[in-house]
């Protein structure tokens, strides 16, 4: 028959137990800290707009439309309408002017003169004058070469702004998919470290020895280190 050693089995148990509870600190922090990386990817995740980068490429879209309109306007002329009405606006300031003139001439001789109200009625009537003038020098004579190149140059501007917004929307696309997989990663982690937690817990209750039932100690018939027999009891 064999027979074994109480404190040599028990011995075994604590060692066992011990080495487990040793391990949940260790287990604990790494919940801890991938519970923290968790945090941190879903705030990261919340924070990417691309609706704002959107809205950046339809604005710069329709700066692009604006321009090439302009450009094409220009490149077209003046419409004979508009020719037609500045000539005529400068025909009404024209005449609007030769009445101021007249009532001006007729006292102009006083000593007062800066003073009366044909003095002022002639200043804005050439001011007037000379805007509808100016204005229909620029409708006859079209646009100037200068003009162009400006506004085809606007046009170039409004592409590469257009061309750097879509730019700015498909890395801030990438760098959320990049923040998604981060997240899912992170969650797939904080579900293993919490597993591992509970494996480790489990184990040390599997490793303490638990009588079946409750009673109390009446004798004790074998002590640590003494040899006993196979189904002989110690308790």
């Amino acid at each position: 028959s064999a027979s074994v050693q109480i404190g040599s089995m028990n011995t075994e148990v604590m060692t066992a137990a011990s080495s487990l509870k040793e391990q949940i600190p260790q287990a604990q922090l790494s919940l801890d800290v991938n519970s923290i990386r968790l945090a941190r990817a879903r705030e990261e995740a919340r924070n990417t707009d691309l609706q704002g980068f959107q809205a950046s490429i339809d604005q710069a879209s329709i700066n692009l439309e604006n321009a090439r309109l302009r450009l094409a306007k220009l490149r077209k002329g003046p419409a004979p309408e508009e020719v037609a009405a500045a000539k005529g606006a400068l025909q009404k300031a024209e005449a609007i002017l030769k009445v101021a003139q007249a009532a001006y001439d007729k006292v102009y001789w006083n000593t007062d003169i800066g003073a009366r109200h044909e003095a002022s009625g002639l200043e804005v009537a050439n001011i007037e004058y000379n805007i509808a003038l100016a204005n229909y020098n620029l409708k006859s004579a079209g646009p100037s070469k200068e003009d162009i190149t400006m506004a085809e140059n606007e046009v170039r501007a409004a592409e590469i702004a257009l061309a750097k917004a879509q730019a700015d929307y498909n890395q801030a696309r990438t760098a959320a998919s990049l923040k998604d997989f981060d997240l899912r990663l992170a969650e797939k982690e904080v579900e293993r470290s919490r597993l591992a937690m509970q494996v480790l817990n489990d184990q040390v209750a599997d490793a303490r020895i638990v009588a079946p039932f409750s009673g109390v100690v009446a004798a004790i018939m074998a002590n640590p280190g003494d040899p006993v027999q196979p189904f002989s009891p110690v308790i």
